[in-house]
């Protein structure tokens, strides 16, 4: 089962990534605080976001659904082509950066960007966020304040505080989720044990 999320990155006042992630967008978090426990990787990434376009291209609208056409047709290819019975193996999107699977491993594939070889990353509609029927998860990587934090919509118990919205001033009074956690990068927990601790749905039962 799919569970619709977001994986935000904020850089020198501004949005910069909002990759859609397909599933389970509570263990996202697990991907992002990996990638945040090695200093480097939040060097590398600000110096490809500082880089633009030579780093990353953004598809137009015309380019992603064409690419989406191409996808989709690939997939009914596949789908009957003829197969061994006794193997398993799933389609693989092309590039992966532009896959719903992808999530908030698009961290790791951007930092691994050079000239040559730009990362293709589609800019997914914020507005999404609003959407509190589908859009479960929002993890929002901010480099400018160098934390890290958890909104759900869904997780109605986890749900610290919902006033003063990093994302009222882009929404107004439109229904938004609710902050659950915010880690400084210098303050990530522990081990991932101890940050799947800050999920769990029993913490607040007393």
């Amino acid at each position: 089962m799919g569970t619709r999320n977001l994986t935000i990155v904020y850089y020198k006042g501004k949005y910069r990534l909002c990759q859609y992630g397909q599933w389970d967008g509570d263990s996202q978090g697990l991907t992002i605080y990996n990638f945040l426990l090695d200093p480097a990787n939040i060097t590398k990434l600000e110096k490809v976001l500082d880089a633009g376009d030579s780093l990353i291209h953004t598809p137009t609208d015309e380019e992603y659904k064409a690419w989406g056409e191409e996808m989709f047709a690939a997939q009914m290819a596949w789908n009957q082509r003829p197969r061994d019975p006794d193997t398993w193996e799933l389609f693989q999107v092309s590039p992966i950066s532009l896959s719903r699977d992808t999530g908030a491993n698009i961290l790791n594939l951007l930092v691994q960007a050079t000239e040559q070889e730009p990362v293709k990353v589609k800019f997914w509609n914020m507005k999404f966020i609003t959407d509190t029927l589908c859009c479960e998860w929002t993890w929002v990587v901010d480099l400018d304040k160098k934390v890290l934090e958890a909104y759900t919509s869904w997780e109605y118990d986890f749900i610290e505080k919902k006033e003063d919205s990093r994302f009222a001033e882009l929404f107004g009074d439109e229904e938004l989720p609710g902050l659950v956690k915010r880690y400084e990068f210098g303050k990530l927990p522990e081990s991932r044990k101890a940050m799947l601790k800050d999920f769990e749905v029993d913490r607040k039962d007393e």
